[in-house]
């Protein structure tokens, strides 16, 4: 077995205030300038010095010392007079004893009883013990066991230690391994500042000593206004505080991070790569242990912070408080393998190095008037729990976690606050048994970035009261899947998703920016502006319930249904309320698919048990198929609760049919009649006259609006507005045959109004024709005579949708146009200027246009079928006046077509109710510019029933060549 000795200074800490020995023997000063320790010259009293005849002090300049076998002993600073090793104690002034040991030393010789100041009177000092040139299987370490270690005390002093090491083999705080031993440590005191670093390497404060002052805390970060302490442990380093002293309450030796208006941090990051007992390799964590209790931020003024990450760990024993007798604590847990592990006293010691078990663990956040916050972060677990058989060289630790209570406070005076932060499947965990606000003023934050909906609070809530007891929500979704009714406090939705599928007790309130899902019961409500309920799991469609179990307040904020727009047994989100209501609430439906349908009595949103004085209001249309719904109260005429809402498509309840059509149904027939005529025209529209010698180019431009009534009961208008570019030109003329060509482009809007709902939808389209004429034309303007005209025409569209409030719809379609028509001048008188004729006209006009079958983006199907077989005709007569250089005319016309087109929407089907039967006066004047160019023009109005009407302009040239 390997030898261990040590080397140990142990004081008393009545004694580490004073700088002077209470001998009367002469200090050692330092005096050396090459910073060789074991140089006699460098000391003022001109020999290495003897700690047990003088104290040993450092003030100015940099003292060295390698331990090695020539020198392994320090026997000079054995004593048993309680001197002391001072360093940095003048004012202004920097000293610093460095301390490295060699490879080849095999064991330190050592006593204890001596002290350790670093940094005192303002001055500045700095310890520093270097093992990591030493052999990692020899264990040398410096004790200062029975007595003090006192880092930067007094007014602008400065004191550092380092304890470093290369953490291949980290101890277990067995005496025989610590790296650094002493009996009590302070860092920061009476307005100094005192830091620790410990990288690689271990300190115990306490070890196996029993004769040391347990009336004040063992271990001190930051005593005292302006004072600071701050102790960082790093590499796989270590910090053990009162191992391995029985529990008991009546003796401190805790650890206490800020007290007495001072500010302590201790910092514990990352992990070190060694091997354990049997040479294997191991991944040693960062860490402190505090076997007899911690304190973070104790008294007024205080102020304590903890932060451990990147795979750190802090254990602590017994009484463990974060923020006490109005102090300030907060503690930071950090990393996936960052834990902080609290755990109860041990009680039953069965060997030096093993205990049984042992009790269970509680950790408070706010005691005694102290404000506490424990922030979990990144994936970091915190462990609440009792832990049994820790052996002395870790192979064997069980610690059973969740098994203890959290406080977020213990006095009506004090505030503890619980986060959660992390991003997705890195939320930070708490393992405890339960979870309980106290009298004062608890909080459990989320503000976490977790919208996986995979992040469940499963944690027993118990206690507080409305106005000091808060779970609040910041970011992230956070489900609540359990029994917390016998929460009393209040739920603050501020951001972020809160889901409840169990019961959470207290009262709730969903501000701007949150979300509240969930299918569970939750107390007393509040909605307010930006906020919002939707109701069911998050991210889930299935039709769910949610249960407010008491009073609802609606102050501007939203609920969202989903419900499979159809009759009165649609799925849906129901909400339901066994209180009263009051207030004003939006509500948005989202449609699942439904394919919308009739209803009666209607679909059953909120059921309302107590008084219903509450008003929700519909936001944004809820269109399925061809019908919108709204949501109405429920009515006596409805045969419904007037307590309860609910969703309708139809007008009232009165037992008729009316129900609410989509105004976009109109639309789309509105295009599709507007494609099959968008490039109809007459003979006398397209070329007035025609010569039997001459060839002809024109080109024309109208415009027109058409009125009409669509649908049931005539509830929704069109208004259509088109305009017309057409042009051609005569390619063949022999004798009275004209052979030509034309294009044409054209552009509808549609603008839709139902008269019941008060929507709107507009569509346009844009079309395109090529086509060719033939005219047989045997008349002329004395004698009259015969015409006989044809046209066939290829037309196509790019057409768009847009409801109000609704997304944007887009389609082609395409189709063509056969024209046959006839005409013949009669001469009614001559005059000598003028000719009188009548021209009797019939026309036969064939149209088709491609079928429609298309889905909204909001899911609905619109089908027209193929408007094959649409016939338009015209029996007209034209009366005219001829001069030498005008001609005026007067023509009216009886129009009839077999059939319009109609819209399936779902299953709900909407028939175009514009009259088959029209009637239309037209008039203009033709009038010669020169021989060879004529200009045209003439306007027109059509009348029929079911309030159908249109008017139109039109103008054109034509040129002779």
């Amino acid at each position: 077995m390997m030898k261990k000795s040590i080397f140990v200074l142990k004081p008393l800490v009545a004694t580490i205030l004073s700088l002077i020995s209470t001998h009367s023997l002469a200090d050692a000063y330092w005096i050396g300038n090459d910073g060789n320790y074991k140089d006699d010259s460098n000391w003022s009293i001109g020999k290495v010095p003897d700690l047990s005849m003088e104290n040993i002090v450092i003030n100015k300049g940099q003292a060295n010392v390698e331990l090695d076998n020539n020198f392994n002993g320090f026997t000079q600073w054995q004593s048993n007079d309680h001197n002391q090793i001072i360093i940095g104690s003048a004012q202004g002034e920097a000293g610093s004893l460095n301390i490295t040991v060699s490879d080849e030393l095999y064991s330190i010789q050592n006593d204890q009883e001596s002290s350790l100041v670093v940094g005192k009177n303002g001055g500045q000092g700095t310890f520093t013990f270097d093992k990591r040139g030493a052999n990692p299987d020899y264990k040398n370490y410096i004790s200062y066991a029975n007595k003090s270690t006192l880092v930067g005390d007094g007014l602008q002093s400065q004191g550092t230690i380092n304890i470093l090491g290369t953490g291949k083999a980290p101890s277990t705080g067995s005496l025989s391994q610590a790296s650094f031993d002493t009996g009590s440590l302070t860092l920061g005191s009476n307005g100094g500042s005192g830091l620790l670093n410990i990288d690689g390497s271990d300190v115990n404060v306490n070890g196996t000593a029993k004769n040391y002052d347990t009336s004040e805390p063992v271990f001190l970060l930051g005593s005292g206004t302006n004072s600071t302490g701050t102790a960082n442990i790093l590499g796989g380093g270590k910090l053990v505080v009162s191992y391995p002293l029985t529990y008991d309450p009546n003796i401190d030796g805790k650890g206490v991070i800020g007290q007495d208006g001072g500010v302590g941090n201790l910092n514990i990051s990352g992990q070190k790569q060694g091997v354990d007992a049997n040479g294997d390799p191991i991944t040693y964590s960062s860490r402190a242990n505090f076997y007899n209790g911690l304190i973070v931020g104790t008294d007024t003024s205080s102020k304590g912070y903890i932060n451990v990450s990147d795979g750190g760990e802090l254990r602590s024993f017994n009484e463990t408080v974060i923020g006490k007798n109005g102090g300030e604590g907060h503690v930071l847990i950090s990393g996936e393998n960052s834990r902080f592990n609290v755990l109860g006293n041990k009680n039953n010691m069965t060997s030096a190095n093993e205990v049984d078990e042992v009790g269970i663990g509680e950790l408070t956040l706010g005691s005694q008037g102290g404000t506490g916050s424990l922030t979990i972060d990144d994936g970091a677990v915190v462990n609440i729990g009792y832990w049994s058989g820790y052996l002395a060289d870790e192979t064997q630790v069980n610690i059973t976690e969740g098994t203890g209570a959290l406080h977020l406070t213990d006095s009506t005076d004090s505030k503890g606050s619980l986060i959660f932060k992390g991003d997705e499947g890195k939320v930070g965990v708490l393992n405890a048994s339960e979870i309980d606000f106290g009298e004062g003023q608890g909080s459990i934050i989320f503000n976490h970035n977790d919208y996986s909906a995979n992040y469940e609070f499963t944690y027993e809530l118990k206690g507080g009261g409305a106005d000091h007891s808060f779970l609040v929500t910041q970011s992230g979704v956070t489900v609540l899947n359990r029994d917390n009714s016998q929460f009393n406090g209040q739920t603050l939705v501020n951001g972020g998703v809160l889901e409840v599928n169990g019961i959470l007790g207290g009262q709730l309130e969903v501000n701007n920016s949150g979300t509240l899902t969930g299918t569970g019961t939750v107390g007393d409500t509040v909605l307010n502006t930006g906020g919002t309920i939707n109701i069911g799991h998050y991210k889930d469609t299935q039709p769910s319930t949610l249960t407010i179990d008491g009073n609802y307040q609606g102050n501007g904020g939203t609920i969202v249904f989903d419900t499979e727009l159809a009759g009165d047994s649609s799925p849906t989100d129901k909400l339901i309320i066994t209180g009263d209501t009051a207030g004003t609430t939006n509500v948005k439906v989202n449609n699942l698919g439904g394919l919308g349908d009739k209803t009666i009595q209607g679909i059953e949103l909120i059921n309302i048990q107590g008084n219903s004085n509450g008003i929700f209001k519909q936001q944004g249309r809820i269109a399925a198929g061809a019908y919108d719904y709204y949501l109405v109260r429920g009515s006596d005429t409805l045969n419904t609760n007037p307590n309860n809402w609910y969703l309708t498509s139809e007008q009232s309840g009165s037992g008729n049919t009316i129900n609410y059509l989509r105004p976009e149904a109109a639309s789309y027939i509105g295009l599709v009649e507007s494609n099959l005529t968008a490039f109809n025209h007459s003979f006398h529209d397209r070329q007035q006259t025609l010569n039997q010698h001459y060839e002809s180019s024109w080109m024309r431009v109208q415009y027109s609006h058409d009125k009409y009534l669509v649908g049931k009961n005539n509830q929704l208008e069109n208004k259509t507005t088109r305009k017309l570019l057409h042009l051609g030109t005569d390619l063949y003329q022999k004798d009275k045959l004209h052979l030509g060509v034309m294009i044409g482009y054209s552009r509808a809007e549609v603008r839709t109004k139902s008269d019941l709902t008060n929507y709107h939808s507009t569509g346009n389209a844009d079309g395109y024709s090529a086509g060719i004429y033939a005219t047989w034309y045997d008349q002329t303007p004395e004698n009259g005579g015969l015409y006989i005209d044809s046209y066939a025409q290829y037309n196509w569209f790019r057409n768009k949708v847009k409801g109000e409030e609704l997304e944007k719809e887009v389609f082609n379609t395409e189709g063509n146009t056969i024209s046959l028509e006839t005409g013949y001048g009669l001469i009614l008188s001559k005059e000598k200027q003028k000719v009188w004729s009548i021209e009797p006209q019939v026309q036969f006009i064939y149209g088709s246009n491609s079928a429609l079958n298309y889905t909204e983006k909001n899911g609905t199907r619109v089908h027209i079928k193929d408007q094959k077989g649409q016939w338009r005709s015209r029996l007209g007569v034209r009366f005219q006046v001829q001069t030498d250089q005008t001609q005026l005319f007067l023509t009216t016309n009886y129009w009839n077509q077999n059939k319009y087109a109609s819209v399936t929407m779902d299953d709900g089907k909407v028939n175009n109710n514009r009259a088959k039967n029209l009637f239309e006066l037209k008039t203009g004047v033709e009038q010669n510019l020169t021989k060879q160019l004529q200009v045209f023009g003439q306007v027109n109005g059509i009348v029929g029933n079911k309030s159908t009407e249109s008017y139109g302009v039109s103008v054109g040239l034509k040129y002779k060549w």
